[in-house]
């Protein structure tokens, strides 16, 4: 498994977009890229991509909001040609931190994700509460707000999550 992300942890100067690469339950590999801390607040915009190149044997990671940061990788664990499910939503740092790791967010708070993914039609799509790490927010995923669309061979899923 590989998990491209985008780390805020204020309360420690810390900020940073990685590439985490796991096998069998175990990180092999972590490589971040340093980016300003970012202050979260109503209409912060941002995203994260992460993209393989076959070719070099190299995965990416991109992190975007004023302005974008990135950091690549060597593909460990053969991500290129083998990539067919994507999840995403913001998440607390680890199971290790103060809150479990659970992201907590004030009430009300409403979070809007998009992940979209540019592959064949063997991809599969997970968002919400369907998390695949043991890191969590405390926002209930809303299913009616749910709308997947594809276009060729990209695909977006939209949800809700609110508190």
């Amino acid at each position: 498994m590989v998990q491209f992300l985008f780390q805020n942890i204020p309360a420690s100067n810390v900020a940073g977009t990685c590439i985490e690469q796991w096998e069998n339950n175990v990180n092999i590999a972590v490589l971040c890229a340093p980016v300003p801390v970012q202050t979260l607040s109503q209409g912060y915009n941002a995203y994260v991509d992460g993209s393989t190149n076959s070719g070099a044997g190299t995965i990416t990671v991109n992190y975007c909001s004023t302005q974008c940061w990135a950091k690549t990788d060597t593909d460990k664990t053969g991500l290129a040609g083998n990539w067919n499910q994507v999840t995403g939503t913001i998440l607390g740092e680890s199971s290790t931190d103060t809150q479990n790791g659970e992201a907590v967010f004030q009430s009300p708070t409403t979070e809007y994700t998009t992940i979209q993914a540019g592959a064949p039609s063997a991809f599969s799509y997970s968002v919400g509460s369907q998390s695949q790490t043991a890191e969590e927010n405390n926002l209930s995923y809303v299913p009616s707000y749910t709308s997947t669309s594809c276009s060729g061979s990209t695909c977006s899923t939209y949800t809700e999550s609110t508190n």
